[in-house]
């Protein structure tokens, strides 16, 4: 079986088109193709009775046939239910289906369809990716450190701001040259996230949005923002690409910038998102723990950063946490080797990732974090320390 990216620009229109799905994404795919002037042939849910905005809706076995005879275009137009969908069409023979990534990402005003499952699309469809094409090396998101300064200093922050005495921002060059071996291996990259610390703490980061934004392999770009910072309008033109996506955490009057960010993005049609949490996660101190096997295989399997790759001065790490404990020197230099993956020039640099990536039982970090699962014990948001926390340097 094989996923196949949908193209709105060369469909023939002459050919039948089958969506499945009339729920969340089933419904902001209709108002996509509507918007294109494409009126899909059939729908399909499972009970199949009726019809959705005037279409006939059919169930799978009634696909089956229909695809066997016609060999129609369906769009995967589903989310939490992916995998089973992709299951039951595998099952009944049919060998291809499209996806709706590229279909949504040319329609910009679908506010009034705005959801959760919209805002998750990039997960649902890095599931629906890994699971049909298993094969590829596909990435839900990467995120990309370009500074360890931070105009905040949160004493419970996650990626460990707190504990940095002499934060630095890091080498845009640098930066580019291991990113572009990422690139050469991998398939796709669904969201490139722009992070620090605050990104905009670094004044050469802009450079990576032009660099980037015309890359096939990436779908957007995210620039993570505590909405402390707001440019002045030179840099703010630099921003402006429809792969940009200004991700804006809002802690209230801390966030100072925010209402002038979300009138900018507005503006110049930016697609923007508002993090607004009530409640943190309190990881506990930088310090080693005490953990037994079973234990902290329960930390890593329950984490919920376990599938957030990020790139760090030349080297992949498998999540924020890993990354910043090993740069700030807070593990031992063989437990750093082994959670630090270096981007070389060997040829078998996609299967080496994969397994890095993917075949992890827990990291060595995980034996200095209290672990980040919605079981840890809740904290107010954005406390911040007078200076920064002292923790035992080990490499």
């Amino acid at each position: 079986m094989e996923l196949l990216e949908f193209d709105c620009k060369n469909y023939d229109k002459n050919q039948m088109l089958i969506v499945y799905g009339t729920k969340g994404f089933g419904n902001i795919v209709r108002y996509c193709l509507e918007k294109k002037n494409i009126t899909p042939d059939y729908y399909v849910e499972e009970n199949g009775k009726g019809r959705f905005y005037g279409v006939p809706v059919i169930n799978i076995d009634q696909l089956t046939e229909i695809y066997h005879k016609k060999h129609p275009i369906i769009l995967l137009a589903v989310g939490a239910s992916s995998k089973e969908v992709a299951l039951s069409i595998h099952k009944n023979g049919i060998e291809v289906v499209y996806g709706i990534c590229k279909l949504l990402e040319e329609i910009r005003d679908i506010e009034d369809l705005l959801d959760p499952v919209y805002e998750n699309r990039y997960q649902y469809f890095y599931v629906q990716e890994r699971f049909i094409n298993h094969d590829k090396l596909v990435l839900a998101s990467l995120d990309v450190v370009v500074t360890e300064k931070c105009s905040l200093k949160c004493e419970k922050c996650s990626n460990l701001m707190q504990y940095y005495q002499h934060p630095k921002n890091l080498n845009i060059e640098e930066i580019k040259a291991s990113l572009d071996k990422v690139l050469d291996v991998v398939d796709k990259i669904y969201e490139l996230r722009i992070l620090g610390g605050e990104p905009f703490m670094n004044p050469d980061f802009y450079s990576l949005i032009e660099w980037y934004a015309g890359h096939d392999k990436i779908t957007k770009i995210a620039i993570l923002t505590n909405a402390t910072i707001f440019p002045d309008e030179d840099k703010l033109q630099r921003l402006i690409s429809s792969k940009v996506k200004i991700w804006l955490s809002d802690y209230g009057s801390v966030s100072s910038k925010l209402h002038e960010w979300i009138a900018w993005c507005k503006n110049n049609q930016v697609e923007y998102y508002i993090s607004k949490l009530k409640k943190w996660q309190d990881l506990g101190r930088l310090e080693r723990h005490n953990y037994s096997p079973t234990e902290i295989k329960y930390v890593y399997e329950t984490c919920e950063c376990n599938d957030c790759p990020v790139l760090m001065k030349g080297k992949l790490y498998n999540c924020p946490y890993s990354a910043n404990a090993v740069n700030l020197g807070a593990l031992y230099s063989d437990e750093a080797k082994l959670d630090a993956f270096v981007l070389d020039d060997e040829t078998d640099l996609k299967e080496r990732m994969k397994k890095f990536l993917y075949e992890r039982d827990y990291l060595m970090a995980c034996h200095y974090c209290g672990g980040r699962n919605t079981r840890r014990a809740s904290i107010e948001p954005c406390i911040q320390t007078l200076k920064p926390l002292e923790y035992e340097r080990r490499e």
